[in-house]
């Protein structure tokens, strides 16, 4: 859906299809604006993780970060710590960055205000749903 939202796999399309420019050419501001469409940035395709499987989303966090849709209902509150207050009612996407023994890491788009300088730690398992539609992209 372009600048609009929508499912993950759908902007990974979207680069395999009409590219995007770089954050450099093109900034994160934080808010909704006219849409710059295409750019040169591409990508080969993308792949999906089988759903609900932790240890391959672990696995895959080895090679790159992964893109993974979330429930974020009850986190417009959160400030710091592991957080688990959640169900599996998908309607936002995050970027997992890293995990340890107790935690993942993700990387939300809501700025550095929020949460932990713009990131969530969520305790271990499939907490918010975080395996449950998990995808990276694979460059060209």
């Amino acid at each position: 859906m372009g600048c609009k939202g929508g499912a993950i796999v759908y902007s990974f399309q979207y680069v395999r299809d009409k590219g995007v420019l770089t954050e450099k050419e093109y900034p994160y501001v934080g808010y909704r604006h006219q849409c710059l469409q295409e750019g040169g940035f591409k990508i080969k395709g993308y792949a999906e993780l089988p759903k609900g499987d932790v240890a391959v989303l672990a696995e895959a966090l080895h090679i790159q970060p992964i893109s993974v849709s979330i429930d974020a209902t009850n986190w417009s509150l959160y400030s710091g710590g592991i957080f688990s207050n959640c169900e599996k009612n998908l309607n936002s996407a995050v970027l997992l960055v890293a995990y340890d023994d107790s935690c993942w890491t993700i990387k939300n788009s809501w700025g550095i205000t929020w949460g932990e300088k713009g990131y969530m730690r969520l305790a271990r398992g499939d907490t918010c749903g975080i395996a449950q539609w998990a995808s990276y992209s694979l460059p060209l």
